[in-house]
């Protein structure tokens, strides 16, 4: 958003949240007796060693994935679960604090990402191997589900059999209540939730201290702006994570356009959009959820990777 702001602290919410849902591994595929999907083949784009600490012991190994072959451009988003890796004296690489993986937005197969522990600088090469779950809703009509007059009624949650059977919660907030929750955002037991958060998922603390110090100020402007054609979800932390894609669709049936911004206190998440005119209370709000039933897995194993 523009004076709204948060797009800074949004994109990195964006890799986790949305952009990156962190679920537990689950059995993954079609229905059993459905035809099987012809499967990509998983390939490395790049290996980068960032040693942002200054030392060894601080320092990662990212490696960009990409898909290639049969369907690679037919999936929305994917995440890698490395089951080994190792560099090319047998030493693991597999970092000893390991959170969920994240989903990730694929853009024409590219977009997978795997951190490991960087190897010795004595180390030449490097392996791992695992699967990448992979996203796909045509598997899964169910994981689309349409809200119609999701505005009609604000600061409760939406009414919604299909969001009711994910469990998920969702609640449209009017301008008062979006302003206690930025006032939320930008207390101190929200920036270390939120610390914790993205340090959890590899970033380093020097880049996660510019991002909370520029969304604080992108905060206070936002709550002293002038009036904006928004809308606002409230989602709990754990549900947002389970949600892939938000759409708005106007009453003439086109898909509202606008600035988007995501933001949390660590427990809550608020998704923002500015809009060019005032939302209508027949507007409908199209999820696209994470089911079981839309996801497959890829196997793969990546050997003899020469490091850079």
């Amino acid at each position: 958003m523009r004076a709204n702001g948060f797009r800074s602290l949004s994109l990195a919410l964006g890799a986790l949240l949305v952009l990156g849902a962190a679920l537990p591994p689950e059995r993954t595929g079609p229905k059993r007796g459905a035809p099987k999907p012809k499967l990509p083949t998983v390939v490395l784009e790049e290996l980068v060693e960032d040693r942002y600490g200054g030392g060894a012991t601080r320092s990662r190994l990212i490696a960009a994935l990409a898909l290639e072959g049969p369907g690679a451009d037919d999936y929305r988003a994917g995440r890698v679960i490395v089951k080994e890796a190792r560099d090319d004296s047998g030493r693991s690489l597999l970092p000893e604090k390991r959170s969920d993986p994240r989903f990730r937005e694929l853009d024409g197969g590219s977009g997978l990402r795997v951190d490991l522990v960087a190897p010795p600088r004595s180390a030449r090469s490097v392996g791992f191997s695992g699967a990448v779950e992979l996203f796909a809703p045509k598997l899964d009509p169910a994981c689309i589900v349409k809200v119609p007059r999701a505005l009609a009624k604000l600061d409760v949650p939406l009414v919604s059999a299909g969001l009711a059977a994910a469990k998920i919660a969702v609640t449209p907030l009017s301008r008062a209540r979006y302003a206690e929750e930025l006032k939320k955002q930008r207390s101190p037991e929200a920036a270390a939730r939120k610390r914790e958060w993205l340090k959890a998922d590899g970033m380093a603390d020097d880049e996660i201290s510019a991002l909370l110090e520029l969304s604080d100020e992108d905060g206070e402007a936002a709550a002293s702006g002038p009036s904006r054609h928004l809308v606002v979800l409230l989602t709990r932390r754990e549900d947002f994570e389970r949600i892939q894609e938000v759409h708005l669709i106007g009453r003439d049936g086109q898909k509202l356009l606008g600035d988007e911004a995501t933001d949390s206190d660590g427990i809550h998440v608020t998704r923002c959009w500015e809009l060019e005119s005032e939302p209508a209370p027949e507007t409908t709000i199209v999820f696209t959820l994470y089911t079981e039933k839309a996801r497959l897995a890829v196997p793969f194993a990546l050997k003899g990777l020469a490091l850079p």
